[in-house]
């Protein structure tokens, strides 16, 4: 959308500052688009990190922000917003946290293909030992250098799998929305373990922890039922 508001700053066209096209935002279409609405609501359900920017971050007569410092500990899509003229604003494209979201095992199909699927243990579907399952990572930013890992310990395990590819999620390729799966883990012993990964683009790359995944035995089958006895044959019939 565009925006009519023009800002009058030092050393800046007034045409240029202030003003966003529609057509030269390349996240217009994607499901994390900021508005001035998004910031309000997070402002009155008191679920935004909110902080003056001081006086050594806001320069130029209050046209420029720079060297703002704000910790965020969880990955995800961040709206900037801020206050001016006592109405709030956003910045109109979003600020990304790069990194793993989350991590799953995925069930291999039942005819062996077909698309793996999330293993739903409501309905008893689980990992099973020697038996081989898939796993998934979502986030943004993944790389073909991160890796995955099943631990019944600290991460990672002995085992790393490295990522076949990393596909990019329409509409939000602009945001770095991404995921890559594998299809052949297989683990020896029953028990709970840690679904760890290895996140390469961090400044300081290391393993992190996203989740466990409970492993059973093999199933059981069911016995079959033993056939009900028939009626007698030959002389036996005759006697009974």
């Amino acid at each position: 959308q565009t925006s009519k508001r023009r800002t009058k700053c030092p050393g800046t066209d007034d045409y240029k500052n202030g003003v966003f096209d529609g057509y030269r935002n390349l996240n217009y279409r994607s499901d994390y688009q900021p508005t001035a609405s998004v910031c309000e609501r997070a402002w009155l359900a008191q679920t935004a990190a909110v902080q003056p920017f001081g006086s050594d971050a806001l320069t130029d007569g209050g046209c420029a922000v720079r060297d703002l410092s704000v910790t965020i500990n969880k990955t995800a899509v961040y709206a900037f917003c801020f206050v001016q003229g006592g109405k709030w604003m956003a910045l109109p494209q979003p600020v990304t946290i790069n990194g793993p979201r989350s991590m799953e095992p995925l069930m291999p199909p039942p005819n062996g293909t077909g698309t793996f699927t999330v293993f739903n243990y409501s309905a008893g579907q689980y990992p099973r030992i020697s038996q081989a399952f898939g796993a998934q990572v979502q986030g943004f930013g993944l790389t073909k250098k991160d890796r995955m890992s099943f631990s019944r310990g600290n991460c990672p395990a002995l085992e790393k799998y490295t990522s076949p590819g990393v596909e990019l999620l329409p509409p939000n390729e602009w945001v770095g929305s991404s995921r890559w799966q594998i299809t052949n883990v297989t683990v020896n012993l029953p028990g709970i373990y840690n679904l760890c990964y290895w996140w390469f683009n961090h400044p300081v790359p290391h393993w992190v922890s996203l989740g466990s995944m409970t492993v059973l035995l093999p199933e059981i089958p069911s016995p079959s039922p033993s056939p009900s006895p028939g009626p007698p044959s030959g002389v036996d019939q005759f006697l009974a």
